[in-house]
């Protein structure tokens, strides 16, 4: 047996039955069939767990110094998460690419970044993928920042599950995993999630519903403070901060859907952004929760 198989024997060794079936059941429910019977659950293992298997004295007794130096990097899921961001960059740019073909590339990059990050991964990983119940850690939940910790590790997870695919099974796999079950939820989450910012959200939902990017026009210094309602219920945005010297019109096909003011002309713009799309959710009448959902 090679170094590297006993090394990764002892943490295999550590996984209960129970959990194994559990991962052999996700693999099969998405059509996945690994050759190599650890980089089916690599994936799943954060360098938490592997680092403190480490240092048990009954397992490392076992190695050799430079066997215990090379733990980490053949055990825990990085390496793989490394293979797995690259693949799934190259898979939506080229999604992308093809889906809007006159879109300039700093918008492409824009929409790209905004489906990859990693709050957008975490979501994918816990309200379609379910890989929360799967991914192995120790690491405690104290408090926001060990959440938000947590959040990133499940959001890795799914780019390793991405390089273990790949590595084992080759890039035709790949895709087709990516095509039948990353994709549209990846749209639909950049589309309406809350922790999008607005406007590579509303661009996201211009370019599905009417196959446009929103134009924001720089009006001048602003006359008064607010913003305006445009026949949408719930949809004015005033305060005393609104008041300022910039003011940025957002059109959708030559339509005004959103008015913003501020000191700041990016806050401007944003705010026009904001207003812009819950005018034009209204005006297409695209339900509030996951517009893009149901493709």
């Amino acid at each position: 047996m090679s170094r590297i198989r006993v090394i990764r024997s002892i943490v295999y060794n550590t996984l209960p039955q129970d959990y194994l079936k559990k991962v052999d059941a996700f693999h099969q429910a998405h059509d996945l069939h690994f050759s190599d019977p650890y980089i089916r659950v690599q994936p799943f293992l954060h360098p938490s767990y592997t680092n403190h298997l480490k240092v048990d004295p009954t397992k490392v007794a076992r190695l050799k110094s430079d066997e215990v130096a090379m733990w980490n990097a053949i055990t825990s899921n990085q390496r793989l998460e490394l293979v797995g961001d690259a693949s799934l960059a190259f898979l939506v740019s080229d999604d992308l690419f093809r889906k809007h073909p006159s879109v300039e590339e700093g918008s492409l990059t824009l929409m790209r970044e905004n489906m990859i990050k990693n709050t957008t991964l975490y979501r994918l990983a816990s309200e379609y993928l379910h890989l929360d119940d799967l991914s192995v850690h120790c690491m405690p939940v104290k408090d926001a920042a060990h959440e938000r910790g947590l959040n990133k590790m499940i959001a890795d997870a799914v780019e390793a599950l991405l390089g273990a695919i790949y590595i084992d099974q080759g890039f035709s796999v790949l895709e087709k995993f990516v095509r039948n079950h990353i994709l549209d939820a990846l749209y639909a989450i950049a589309a309406a999630g809350p922790s999008v910012h607005p406007i590579p959200r509303l661009q996201t939902l211009t370019l599905k519903y009417v196959k446009h990017l929103p134009d924001y026009r720089y009006v001048g210094p602003s006359p008064t403070g607010g913003s305006l309602m445009l026949g949408v219920k719930g949809s004015k945005l005033s305060s005393m901060e609104d008041q300022g010297s910039h003011e940025v019109h957002c059109f959708v096909q030559g339509e005004l859907f959103g008015i913003g003011r501020a000191y700041n002309f990016k806050i401007a713009k944003t705010r026009a952004a904001e207003e812009a799309i819950v005018a034009f959710m209204h005006r297409h009448k695209i339900p509030d929760h996951d517009p893009l959902q149901k493709r």
